[in-house]
């Protein structure tokens, strides 16, 4: 397995002190790309994998859908379940913890799924493979599965080795990103260091990133007929697109 710190990369207290003003700012690009490339209703059964601290499913569950989300994080799911039920949703969602390569579902248990925010790509090959297996098992025939993730090309052209991120009162708290690219394997790899109340954190994850050909090869040979491929949002895929997206029908 590559290397991959997942309790320290993703501690909800850290990751969300950091992060959540940026996610939620992009909330709403990602719920219309799941709403179109996903060609949703209104009323469907879909499946948030990994769903982290719900920010993505709970608001699906506002529009109407049936939203089962699963994550790893014990703590990313009870913020989640407190989310759902201040929006009064709680009755649309279901929180289940579980490992996106033995998804705890019945098959043919939901009408969509989707991976959103570079979600995909954390195992080895095989790892990765048994993802998109398991989206496959679980969607009906006929439903879709959509992957968004940084493209790699995207992301090539103007790699930065080092990315600092300020939060907290007076932008005091830091976190430090030093990021490396091995042509070989394909994959970013990341050590991180925090400053937060006073406390250095450490941690190490790589991800795996997929070219579109790759993508699309990974999502046939999992059973999966490609239906579409974008860059960011739903355009058109082009050289500086910052991110991929590949959607695939049972």
């Amino acid at each position: 397995m590559p290397e991959f710190d997942f309790d320290a990369t993703f501690d909800p207290e850290v990751y969300l002190h950091f992060y959540a003003d940026g996610l939620a700012e992009r909330t709403d690009r990602d719920i219309d790309l799941v709403s179109e490339a996903l060609s949703l209703s209104g009323d469907e059964h879909l499946l948030d994998v990994p769903c982290g601290h719900g920010r993505v499913t709970n608001r699906l569950a506002e529009q109407g859908h049936e939203v089962t989300g699963v994550d790893r994080s014990a703590g990313f799911l009870d913020r989640a379940r407190a989310d759902a039920r201040e929006r009064g949703v709680d009755d649309r969602v279901d929180y289940r913890q579980g490992d996106m390569r033995e998804l705890p579902l019945p098959d043919d248990s939901v009408d969509a799924a989707f991976n959103v925010f570079t979600s995909f790509g954390y195992f080895d090959d095989a790892d990765n493979r048994r993802v998109l297996e398991e989206a496959h098992r679980v969607v009906r025939p006929g439903g879709r599965f959509l992957v968004e993730m940084v493209h790699q090309a995207g992301v090539m052209r103007e790699f930065h080795r080092t990315v600092a991120t300020h939060a907290g009162p007076d932008d005091r708290d830091l976190l430090v990103d030093e990021n490396s690219f091995d042509p070989e394997t394909g994959r970013m790899h990341t050590d991180r260091t925090t400053y937060l109340d006073g406390e250095r954190r450490e941690s190490t994850y790589s991800v795996r990133l997929y070219t579109p050909p790759e993508l699309r090869a990974r999502f046939e040979d999992a059973g999966f007929e490609v239906v579409g491929v974008y860059g960011d949002g739903t355009e058109e895929l082009t050289m500086d697109a910052g991110r991929v997206t590949v959607v695939g029908e049972v």
